[in-house]
């Protein structure tokens, strides 16, 4: 998350509206758009959450412009998530895709955020929302999964 200077708010007689405080003077120049608050924290040797609050307060304030809102649609999947659901499909058909989202429904991990430690758990819920029979038809390519997706 980038912040940026945005135009300082001149009061009735056109004096430029500045900060006081020590720690507006040293912020605001680093708040350039490109760098994150954890870049800015670590210039200014301070924790995360306090840059936070400086900047929440210099936003309030109107001194900075917020970074813009980054969509989070439930259409974002991680690598991992697509590699597995590739495998799936080859494996299950059609049918693949719903199974996976049953699995990591299951699991409580969403796509964007499945990484392959997860699969194992997600495997496992999958097998549970297949037929006994299938499940364990499809035992041995699991578990070949499992293995080729282990940390």
């Amino acid at each position: 998350m980038t912040y940026a200077v945005s135009s300082v708010p001149l009061t009735s007689k056109a004096l430029p509206l500045t900060p006081q405080c020590a720690w507006y003077r040293r912020l605001l120049p680093l708040c350039n758009g490109e760098r994150t608050v954890q870049d800015i924290a670590h210039a200014l040797h301070l924790p995360t959450q306090v840059v936070l609050k400086l900047m929440d307060r210099a936003v309030s304030q109107g001194w900075l412009e917020p970074p813009p809102e980054i969509p989070h649609t439930s259409d974002q999947k991680s690598d991992c998530y697509r590699a597995l659901q590739g495998e799936l499909n080859i494996l299950l058909g059609d049918r693949g895709n719903e199974l996976l989202g049953q699995a990591v429904q299951m699991t409580r991990v969403s796509p964007a955020e499945l990484t392959s430690r997860h699969v194992t758990d997600v495997l496992i819920a999958l097998e549970l929302c297949l037929p006994r029979e299938q499940a364990e038809a499809f035992g041995p390519q699991f578990d070949a999964l499992r293995d080729a997706y282990a940390c």
